[in-house]
């Protein structure tokens, strides 16, 4: 059997604020200084909007993830 490694997780309420931001201070005061952001067009642009990506790998595999209906890399 498999087995999992036990994740810390926590609720972060974000309110009126801007959420990518709220994430991005509450990874920064946990220390963490590399993450993935691993989502799709909607996050991506919360992230980009508040000028939070500073860098970017680009996986293209349309056959394996996605298909022609497949949602915006960034959405619009």
């Amino acid at each position: 059997m498999l087995e999992l490694p036990t994740l810390n997780t926590r609720a972060i309420i974000c309110g009126e604020t801007d959420p990518a931001r709220v994430a991005y201070d509450a990874l920064v005061a946990a220390g963490y200084e590399r993450v993935l952001l691993f989502g799709g067009g909607q996050i991506n642009r919360l992230f980009y909007q508040s000028d939070l990506v500073d860098e970017l790998r680009l996986t293209i595999c349309p056959i394996i993830i996605a298909g022609n209906d497949a949602p915006d890399f960034v959405d619009r």
